[in-house]
């Protein structure tokens, strides 16, 4: 193992998405799939749609669970990336509130608060990554916003 930076690299992203797993199937686990709260179910319902629209727009660029840019992959700015530069994220974050809903306050905002410390991590790692390996990266981010439409 030579520990160089291209493999310290590689498992921080691996370490980034383990706790993203762990946090994201604790809430499924702990949390309720289909809660009473309309808006845990809608949270649900959009969460998914975002994440799985999200998914199809990214199949072309060669799409990967971790924050390192696939060899050959390109920018992709067609679906919800036309909106925002991490919809998957947002669905993810969509979706893990939706069955947060149901937990004990504390428990449940203290978890998802986690998961949303870790998106925000991967994100912004991811972000640095993708300036160095995407032609138009910065042209694309900069008129498009991270995480939120019109807001962040």
């Amino acid at each position: 193992m030579g520990g160089g930076p291209f493999e310290v690299s590689r498992i921080v992203g691996y370490a980034i998405v383990t706790l993203q797993f762990a946090a994201t199937i604790y809430l499924g686990w702990r949390g309720s799939l289909w809660p009473d709260p309309p808006v845990g179910r809608i949270c649900i319902i959009v969460g998914t749609a975002v994440g799985v629209w999200a998914v199809a727009a990214m199949r072309a660029s060669r799409f990967r669970v971790t924050p390192h840019p696939a060899p050959g992959s390109m920018l992709v700015s067609r679906g919800p990336y036309r909106f925002i530069r991490h919809p998957m994220y947002l669905g993810v974050l969509l979706l893990t509130f939706g069955w947060q809903v149901e937990l004990p306050l504390v428990q449940g905002l203290a978890v998802w608060g986690g998961l949303l410390t870790i998106i925000f991590i991967k994100l912004h790692y991811e972000e640095r990554l993708l300036r160095k390996h995407l032609p138009g990266w910065e042209d694309y981010a900069g008129r498009r916003k991270r995480l939120i439409p019109f807001l962040y």
